[in-house]
C-alpha cells in the first residue's frame, strides 16, 4: 500500500511538457480567417455606425492587392509615392488659382480656372456623399497586417475621414489632371502621371483599395468632362468641340 501511494504521488508531481510550437511565417495567409474579417465589419469600429459596404474579404483581389502594393520597399518607388502622396493637398488648393494667374499673365479667359474649381468642387460633394452612405472601413482597419503609413491616419484613432470608398485623393486628382488636360492638352501627361501616382500612392499607405482609387478616379474625370460640356469657353475650338453649351455668366 504504501509503495502505490509513492508512485501515485512521484506521477502527479512530474511536469507535462508542452506541445511544441509550429515556426512563425509572417507571409503566410492563415488557414482560418476570423469572421468578422472575412465577411467585413458591420459595425464601425471607430465612429459605431453599420456599416453599409463590407470591408473586401481577406483573399480578394483587393485585399491582395493592397497587401503586395504595400510591401513594394525599392526607394525610388517609395520616394515617389511618399512625395506623391504630400503634393496632393498643395495641388489641389493651387490648381485653380494657378490656372486663373496663368491666364491673367497671358492675358486669356479666366473660364479655364473656373472649370478646374467646379470640377473640384463637383468632386468633392460627391466623394463626400458616397463615404457618407457606403462606409466602407479603411483597408489598415479591416487587415491586420496592414499598418498606415499616412501620419492623418492612427489606428485607434478616429481620423476627420474613417471611410475607404471611393477614394477622394484620387477622384480630386483625376479631376485636376483631366481639366487641367482639357483646357491645355499640353498638360495631358504630366497632369495624368501625376494623378495616377497620388492615387497608387493611397494603396501604398494602406489607406485605400484598388477599386477605391478605380472608383474615385472615374467620379473625378468624369466630374472635369461635365464640368467642360458646362462652362464651355464660349469661342474658337473650345467651344466648337462639345455638343452644346450653357450660358453661364463668368
Amino acid at each position: 500500500m504504501r509503495l502505490a501511494v509513492l508512485v501515485l504521488l512521484v506521477a502527479s508531481a512530474a511536469p507535462v511538457s508542452a506541445p511544441r510550437a509550429q515556426p512563425a511565417d509572417t507571409l503566410a495567409v492563415p488557414t482560418a480567417v476570423p469572421d468578422s474579417v472575412e465577411a467585413g465589419v458591420s459595425r464601425d469600429p471607430i465612429t459605431g455606425e453599420r456599416e453599409t459596404v463590407a470591408a473586401p474579404a481577406y483573399r480578394s483581389f483587393d485585399a491582395r492587392a493592397v497587401r503586395a502594393v504595400y510591401r513594394v520597399r525599392q526607394p525610388v518607388f517609395v520616394a515617389l509615392m511618399r512625395g506623391a502622396n504630400e503634393s496632393a493637398y498643395p495641388a489641389f488648393a493651387a490648381a485653380a488659382p494657378v490656372t486663373a494667374g496663368v491666364a491673367l499673365a497671358r492675358g486669356g479667359s479666366l473660364r479655364p480656372a473656373v472649370r478646374v474649381a467646379v470640377a473640384e468642387a463637383i468632386t468633392a460633394g460627391t466623394v463626400l456623399a458616397f463615404k457618407r452612405v457606403l462606409r466602407r472601413p479603411r483597408p489598415y482597419r479591416a487587415l491586420s497586417e496592414i499598418v498606415p503609413r499616412d501620419e492623418r491616419f492612427v489606428a485607434g484613432d478616429a481620423p476627420l475621414d474613417p471611410y475607404s470608398f471611393p477614394s477622394g485623393h484620387a477622384a480630386l486628382s483625376f479631376a485636376v489632371a483631366t481639366s487641367l488636360a482639357l483646357n491645355d492638352d499640353r498638360l495631358t501627361v504630366p497632369a495624368f502621371v501625376w494623378a495616377t501616382a497620388t492615387s497608387v500612392s493611397r494603396v501604398w499607405h494602406g489607406v485605400h483599395y484598388p477599386s477605391d482609387i478605380a472608383v474615385g478616379a472615374a467620379i473625378g474625370a468624369g466630374a472635369a468632362v461635365v464640368t467642360r460640356l458646362l462652362l464651355p469657353s464660349g469661342s474658337g475650338t473650345d467651344a466648337a468641340s462639345v455638343p452644346f453649351s450653357v450660358v453661364v455668366p463668368f
